[in-house]
C-alpha cells in the first residue's frame, strides 16, 4: 500500500506539472516574452558550485566526485541500439536513419544543453537548499527531453536513495525520502521540485490560513533561492485543502516572477515547489479543485 501511495502521488503531482506548464505563462513565455528564458530564469536560480562535492585531483585531470550517483539515461539511446530497435524492422537504410535521429534529437542532450551530471547539481543544489535534502548515498536518474522549441529542453531528475546494497530501496521510507526535480535544460531554471515519503501528503482538512507557520516556512525555502537583488514581495496561503500537494503558499517576487510552495499538514516540510516564470496566474488552485471534484 506505501508503495501504491507514493505511486499515486508522483503522477498527481506530474500531472500538475504538466497541467500548469501546458496551460500557464511557462510556456507562453517562449512566445511572447522579448527575453529568452535563459535570461530571465537564471535571474531566479543561479547554479553554484556544490559546496559538498570533494575534487579528486588526478594526473592531468581534475574531477568532481559527488554524494550521489548519477545514471544518465540519454546514454541509452546509442544508434547501434536503436538500429536494431524493432520499430525499424522493414523500413528502408533512409528511413532508419532518419527515425533514428529523430529519437536521438529527442532523447539526447544538444550542446546548448546542460549534461545530466551539470542538471542532478542543479536540482540537487536547490533541494538541498529549499527542502533540507542530504542526498548522500542517493541514485540520480537523468531523463532528457528536447523541446518543440528553442530554448525548451527539459531534464527530469528523480533522486532515489539506495539499499545498502547500493541499489534503489524498494520500501521507501518517511526517512528516506525521494525527490524529483524537472528543469529547464539550458538554463538550468527548476519549474519543480518535489518530495516523496512513500506515504500520501497529509494535510489537514481544514488548514488554518492565518497560521504564520506556513508562509513563514515558505518564504524560508524561497528565500535561500534568490539573488540579493530579488526580495518576496508578498505571500499567502491559496488554499485551505490539497491532500496531494500539501498547504500551497504563493511567493509572489520583487521580479514579477512567482514561487508556490506545497507544506506538509503535519510535519510542516516542504513537499512541493512550483516556478512560475511570468508570475502567478492561478493554474495551481485550477489543478487542485479539479482534483477535488474528482473524488
Amino acid at each position: 500500500m506505501v508503495k501504491v501511495n507514493k505511486t499515486m502521488n508522483k503522477v498527481w503531482v506530474f500531472s500538475v506539472a504538466a497541467a500548469l506548464i501546458a496551460g500557464s505563462g511557462v510556456t507562453m513565455n517562449f512566445i511572447l516574452s522579448n527575453k529568452t528564458f535563459a535570461e530571465t530564469g537564471k535571474q531566479v536560480i543561479e547554479y553554484q558550485p556544490d559546496p559538498l562535492q570533494k575534487t579528486v585531483e588526478t594526473p592531468g585531470k581534475t574531477e568532481a566526485k559527488a554524494e550521489y550517483t548519477v545514471i544518465d539515461q540519454s546514454k541509452s539511446f546509442t544508434k547501434d541500439e536503436l538500429m536494431d530497435s524493432p520499430k525499424v524492422k522493414g523500413l528502408s537504410p533512409e528511413a532508419k536513419e532518419q527515425w533514428v535521429d529523430g529519437i536521438q534529437s529527442t532523447y539526447i542532450p544538444g550542446d546548448k544543453d546542460l549534461s545530466a551530471e551539470q542538471a542532478a547539481a542543479y536540482g540537487a543544489a536547490v533541494l538541498k537548499k529549499s527542502f533540507a535534502a542530504n542526498l548522500s548515498g542517493y541514485t540520480a536518474r537523468a531523463m532528457f527531453l528536447g523541446g518543440s522549441l528553442p530554448g525548451t529542453d527539459t531534464w527530469t531528475i528523480s533522486f532515489d536513495p539506495a539499499s545498502s546494497s547500493g541499489q534503489p530501496n524498494g520500501s521507501t521510507t518517511a526517512a528516506a525520502k525521494s525527490f524529483n526535480v524537472y528543469m529547464n535544460a539550458v538554463s538550468g531554471t527548476i519549474m519543480n521540485a518535489s518530495a516523496f515519503d512513500g506515504s500520501s501528503v497529509s494535510t489537514p482538512k481544514k488548514a488554518d490560513v492565518n497560521d504564520p507557520a506556513w508562509r513563514e516556512t515558505a518564504e524560508q525555502a524561497v528565500a535561500v533561492l534568490l539573488p540579493k537583488n530579488i526580495s518576496i514581495v508578498n505571500s499567502k496561503v491559496v488554499s485551505s485543502q490539497s491532500p496531494n500537494f500539501g498547504v500551497p503558499v504563493l511567493c509572489e517576487l520583487s521580479n514579477g516572477t512567482a514561487y508556490v510552495v506545497g507544506i506538509s499538514g503535519e510535519s510542516k516540510d516542504v513537499v512541493n515547489l512550483y516556478f512560475f516564470q511570468d508570475g502567478y496566474d492561478g493554474s495551481l488552485e485550477n489543478s487542485i479543485n479539479k482534483q477535488k471534484g474528482m473524488k
